[in-house]
């Protein structure tokens, strides 16, 4: 909040440059009887938000984008739009809160919101784009195949930070980028859920194939019958689907696949043509980002 102005029975509050203001509750303190509160919110002017949505209208065959804004309040609402869409969007910040034990930075209030489809790198050198050298880095490796934690970049320099600071940052899920021997790694690799982003990728990937794959199915086949054929049929191609992923290391196993039986499936629902809960679990695949070792040497 930048400003909260009261006149008379009016209470105007004003948010910082950006910032997305959300008024949810008011509680009145004081007299016999509790008014009628009424909300009525304004928003001036032009946001990042509307211009990302009018550059999605016309691109939209993109997967990751990057944002040449470091306005915290830019990051909180594109942080937010990107939480209702399967895309995500990478920040870099030199704020300095990012790395110190406080709650009051834009990292602890993504984490907050659990912003899962954003991700942010600290850099004190926010003009050398370090977060477009670690997603051209990333992105140039097939889904399955790579981790986004570990990572050396390439015009990118190190942020000299101690042990407490490091910590600080990864704690809430906001990603550095180190020295480690003669290299530099990106630490921690996550969004502000406290995923991972390769999982969040992958598990895209595979949820991107599964449409795609069915698709084909249903609309290449002239038909696909509704009886045990049909059904089996749908087993079929989503589990070659899904061994694909496994072979990709998207997955790491297939657990389950479930289609119902004909039995199982209302009169309504074959009527209208839909085959309804067909659901499948699985494993993601994962990776080792640490490795702990303890030795013993005698004589």
């Amino acid at each position: 909040i930048d400003t909260v102005v009261v006149t008379g029975n009016n209470v105007a509050i004003t948010a910082d440059v950006e910032y997305s203001l959300d008024l949810t509750s008011f509680q009145v303190v004081g007299g016999e009887t509790q008014p009628t509160v009424t909300v009525v919110t304004t928003t001036a002017g032009r946001t990042i938000v509307d211009d990302y949505l009018d550059a999605k209208n016309e691109v939209n065959d993109f997967y990751i984008a990057t944002c040449d804004e470091t306005n915290l309040g830019a990051m909180n609402s594109l942080a937010r739009q990107f939480n209702t869409e399967r895309k995500m969007v990478a920040f870099r910040s030199d704020q300095a809160e990012l790395i110190q034990a406080v709650s009051t930075d834009i990292g602890s209030k993504l984490k907050a919101l659990s912003a899962g489809r954003a991700f942010l790198l600290y850099s004190e050198n926010t003009a050398e784009y370090s977060e477009c050298s670690w997603v051209g880095r990333c992105l140039a490796v097939e889904p399955g195949q790579g981790t986004w934690t570990n990572r050396n970049l390439t015009g990118a320099t190190k942020s000299e930070l101690n042990t407490s600071e490091v910590n600080n940052a990864v704690g809430k899920y906001v990603n550095v980028y180190v020295p480690a021997s003669n290299k530099g790694v990106t630490l921690d690799g996550r969004t502000f859920d406290g995923n991972y982003i390769f999982v969040i990728r992958n598990l895209d990937y595979m949820e991107e194939n599964i449409l795609i794959d069915l698709f084909n199915m249903i609309t290449l086949k002239e038909i696909l019958s509704f009886d045990k054929e049909g059904l089996d049929t749908v087993e079929t191609e989503l589990r070659k689907t899904l061994e694909r992923m496994v072979t990709q290391k998207v997955l790491s196993e297939i657990v389950s696949i479930d289609v119902p039986t004909l039995d199982e499936i209302s009169s309504d629902d074959q009527l209208n043509m839909t085959l309804p809960d067909v659901t499948f679990s699985v494993r993601i695949g994962k990776a080792i980002h640490k490795i702990k070792i303890t030795g013993f040497a005698g004589v």
